[in-house]
């Protein structure tokens, strides 16, 4: 899980951090979001395809969050517990997609600090964001369904496109879990349907990715 919700454990600790990487306490993850001190979080984001094809995964939150329910966000993402370093937050590949990457074939796109406001939490994050490369079709992940209920692959320029302002809505296809199928599904997206990362940290993102 990304951000503070009911389901965390409230002894939960999470390395505090000045913006610019100096540490400074521990802290627990309630008051660290309630406070908006800055933490470390992993994000990593899963591709497929090459060129103008690829495409993007992105899980669909559970209705039951607490905050951003039924919007997409990072393939699979996770805050970085107090001691740990990046490369322990590989496991959350594992645990929310149910694939294994190793930490040395992830693809670095470099520490990306953003704010998020969704009261009453002020989540401030030093994300140490990653691209991997997985091939399998989208309806064979094993999700985390107590935390997500769908992926959805989409174009990678699409969004590119979406946060620079040039188009208003972008094409998924993927599938949404209900009584404990995955069902096929294909839907338009616009901006209001992504967690509300800043603009930003997605046209940084997403540019990379089309650099690769």
């Amino acid at each position: 899980m990304r951000i503070c919700e009911g389901s965390v454990r409230v002894d939960e600790k999470l390395d505090v951090w000045t913006e610019d990487g100096q540490f400074i306490k521990v802290e627990d993850r309630e008051t660290v979001h309630l406070e908006g001190l800055w933490h470390q979080t992993f994000h990593c984001w899963i591709i497929k395809g090459e060129s103008d094809t690829r495409t993007v995964l992105f899980q669909l939150r559970h209705p039951a969050k607490d905050i951003s329910p039924n919007k997409l966000d990072i393939s699979a993402a996770g805050h970085l517990a107090a001691g740990e370093t990046p490369e322990d937050g590989v496991r959350e590949l594992e645990e929310e997609l149910g694939i294994q990457l190793m930490f040395n074939e992830l693809i670095p796109v470099g520490l990306i600090k953003e704010t998020i406001v969704e009261a009453p939490y002020l989540d401030r994050e030093r994300c140490h964001v990653f691209v991997g490369r997985y091939n399998q079709p989208i309806l064979d992940y094993a999700v985390q369904e107590s935390e997500v209920t769908g992926l959805f692959e989409i174009r990678a320029q699409d969004m590119v496109e979406l946060f620079e302002g040039k188009r208003e809505s972008v094409s998924g296809e993927g599938f949404v879990i209900q009584d404990a199928k995955k069902n096929p599904v294909k839907r338009a997206f616009s901006k209001n349907d992504f967690v509300a990362h800043e603009d930003s940290y997605y046209r940084e993102v997403f540019q990379k990715i089309m650099e690769l």
